[in-house]
């Protein structure tokens, strides 16, 4: 059984999970004190946020959920929910490239929130 299984990947994901925790609640409670809109950047890093606490528990559970005969301590039914909860990373990536698209459009094209909340945002 590889080190790298049962050691690095828990510390990785656990800092992962602990970061993006971090942001949305951050991003929540300080939404909720105010009584504001969230923006368009912070409900993006919000989603990206939610969706990488999901991937990220997956990954976590990998490790034990795949089926006993490959070293694990699941059966086929946990290791088919670790793989769905797994394509959850794709939704991070996507997220991740709408940030991009975000910053291009404020920065560059100097698109104000309110504009790229109704013509970009709901693309």
């Amino acid at each position: 059984v590889p080190v790298q299984r049962f050691v690095t990947v828990p510390i990785l994901c656990s800092l992962s999970f602990l970061g993006s925790s971090l942001i949305l609640y951050h991003i929540i409670r300080r939404a909720k004190s105010n009584n504001v809109k969230i923006n368009p950047q912070k409900r993006m890093l919000c989603c990206l946020s939610g969706f990488d606490i999901i991937f990220t528990a997956a990954l976590l559970l990998q490790a034990f959920m795949i089926p006993k005969s490959e070293g694990g301590f699941g059966n086929t039914a946990t290791c088919q929910t670790v793989a769905f909860l797994q394509e959850f990373g794709f939704a991070t990536l996507l997220y991740n490239s709408a940030l991009s698209v975000y910053y291009l459009c404020k920065i560059r094209f100097g698109i104000q929130d309110q504009i790229f909340a109704k013509r970009v945002e709901p693309w």
